[in-house]
């Protein structure tokens, strides 16, 4: 099996992108249906046909399997962290999610609420790191394992910082702070 594998690389990888793409777009789905919640600012603006479009990164294995292996990494652990969200989406709703996320960000001072929103990607990125130190070289596959842990802690970093930003900017910061239980 390992054998058939190596020999269709190509394909095998150009598969499991195609397949971490459509996990990614299915989980956002479960979510976030109107997209209010998607952090990505282009996806938000482009809708559901560009992200579907975003599964033409499976073919991105055919020029490089390299790459590939980085976007299914990033695309998969989106995808994981979209999972991990679904139930709490759908138990409140997303437009009531929205509020709840506003409510909280507004009711931290702005500089924990930065730290608390880059602190997850710092300390997802450790691990891409440590595995990048013990595999530095390019022609070992746990070289483009690592860069796809720290491609995704960017793109957590990245992309929760613009979503902080706006939804500070866009919201009322005269909300009242979330009450305790």
């Amino acid at each position: 099996m390992r054998d058939f594998i190596i020999q269709h690389l190509s394909h095998v990888v150009a598969l499991l992108t195609i397949l971490s793409r459509l996990a990614d777009i299915g989980t956002t789905y479960l979510v976030t249906p109107k997209l209010a919640l998607e952090a990505n600012s282009i996806v938000r603006r482009l809708g559901w046909k560009y992200a579907m479009v975003t599964v033409l990164a499976g073919l991105v294995p055919y020029f490089s399997i390299a790459i590939g292996i980085v976007i299914l990494s990033a695309s998969f652990f989106v995808a994981s962290s979209n999972a991990g969200r679904i139930l709490t989406a759908k138990a409140l709703g997303e437009d009531e999610l929205v509020r709840l996320h506003q409510r909280i960000i507004l009711a931290a001072p702005p500089r924990l609420g930065w730290l608390y929103f880059i602190m997850p990607a710092f300390l997802f990125s450790i691990p891409g790191w440590v595995l990048l130190f013990f595999y530095p070289n390019p022609e070992e596959w746990a070289f483009y394992f690592a860069e796809g842990i720290i491609v995704y802690a960017f793109a957590i970093a990245f992309w929760s910082a613009v979503r902080y930003r706006r939804i500070r900017k866009d919201s009322n910061p005269t909300a009242p702070p979330i009450s305790s239980p």
